[in-house]
């Protein structure tokens, strides 16, 4: 691992950073990809270059190369092949106290891969592990029906996404009700680096406007829709935020 790449998650993380502090870690979101080494995989008999992504979801403060004695390093860098996790950080004499007591889970999900560092198939494996699905038991029916009953609208699907997001370098990291009451604000995040044309579709329900929003749900002018979906432009990295007004059912707001 000397020498290999390493993504945190966050773009241009170095170029945050105060002038003079230590990269050697910190903080990272939800994964660490680390990248650009050898690594044989049981689907390719030769070495190929690859690497591999480790999703942390319960212990976010990472040391990368090791324990370096307080180094300063001005980069970062993999000094030595070690990928160090902080689960209870007491070094600092911050956040936890000296003495920790009880039960503590602490999970680590690794996901090699061949070729290239793919920073959207590392987001959504880190989203994954630090989201578990809710699950439970659904009754759908009194036992013995052959079929379920409709205590809703009879047109729903039996399964449906509430919305749908292509491509998917385009990756939804909000989903809430506008802060006025006026239809909900999806924020999208750009997270290959590249420029690309967005659209959001609601599979079973009408799309009535659409509009680019600041960081403070303010207009920035108007999306286009069509008849389920939002379509606009996002550049590289960037965050948009975007106000949807939805039909009510009243309004038509489903599909015959």
């Amino acid at each position: 691992l000397r020498g290999a790449g390493v993504s945190l998650g966050l773009p241009f993380l170095e170029a945050m950073l105060a002038p003079g502090a230590r990269a050697q870690g910190g903080s990272i979101r939800r994964f660490v990809g680390i990248f650009g080494f050898h690594i044989s995989l049981p689907s390719n008999k030769d070495p190929a270059q690859g690497g591999i992504t480790v999703a942390i979801p319960d212990a976010p403060i990472i040391h990368l190369g090791g324990f370096t004695n307080h180094k300063y390093l001005a980069h970062m860098q993999m000094g030595q092949p070690y990928l160090v996790s902080w689960p209870i950080n007491n070094h600092w004499f911050t956040n936890f106290q000296l003495s920790q007591q009880g039960w503590m889970r602490f999970r680590y999900r690794l996901l090699p891969h061949a070729g290239p560092f793919d920073p959207v198939v590392a987001t959504r494996f880190g989203a994954e592990a630090a989201i578990e699905p809710l699950c439970g038991p659904v009754w759908d029916r009194p036992a013995g029906m052959a079929q379920r009953e409709y205590p809703f609208a009879p047109h729903l699907p039996e399964e449906a996404s509430f919305l749908t997001v292509v491509p998917d370098n385009a990756h939804v990291v909000g989903l809430k009700p506008a802060a006025d009451g006026d239809g909900i604000i999806v924020r999208l995040q750009e997270l290959a680096g590249k420029a690309a044309d967005f659209q959001i579709g609601f599979g079973f329900s009408r799309v009535l406007s659409g509009e680019r929003c600041d960081l403070f749900e303010q207009s920035l002018g108007p999306l286009t829709i069509t008849e389920g979906s939002v379509s606009g432009h996002i550049e590289p990295h960037r965050i948009e935020t975007i106000r949807v007004r939805l039909a009510q059912p009243d309004q038509g707001g489903s599909p015959a």
